[in-house]
């Protein structure tokens, strides 16, 4: 019977190995499939990326990137994608995005992803505020 018992306990193990083997072989071929094809949050920072370069051609490497004054830290193209960027993450108001610039994972992607430190958006907005609006009268508007 003790014979009987420890064959059993042996048969129950191997196939617990085996179904563990199997388990662990479905998941690194998982990780494989997921490795070989992009996340979707990696997806949409590359549409962002095309887009951008495609609306704004220039605006990374052209724009003038001097500083906007002598009191000012920031050139005119990270003001410029702040400004923009404000819309693209739809945070819903220049301070919800102070508060995510303020987490250092955040600031860290963002200066990662663009090669461009992300300004306070009261700076931005200020900026912003001194360029002219356009008069759009019927004779000349773009649609």
């Amino acid at each position: 019977m003790k014979n009987s018992t420890h064959a059993f306990l042996q048969r129950r193990q191997h196939r617990k190995a085996r179904h563990t083997a199997k388990r662990q072989a479905q998941r690194r071929a998982q990780r494989r499939a997921a490795a070989a094809e992009p996340s979707r949050g990696q997806a949409v920072l590359y549409e962002l990326c095309k887009t951008i370069h495609h609306v704004f051609p220039n605006l990374l490497t052209s724009a003038p990137g001097g500083r906007l004054s002598q009191k000012s830290d920031y050139t005119l193209v990270e003001i410029l994608l702040a400004g923009i960027m404000l819309f693209v993450f739809q945070e819903g108001s220049r301070n919800a995005l102070n508060n995510k610039r303020d987490e250092k994972k955040f600031r860290k992607h963002y200066e990662r992803l663009f090669k461009l430190r992300l300004p306070h958006l009261d700076t931005v907005h200020r900026v912003l505020c001194r360029f002219p609006t356009p008069s759009w009268n019927s004779s000349n508007t773009p649609w």
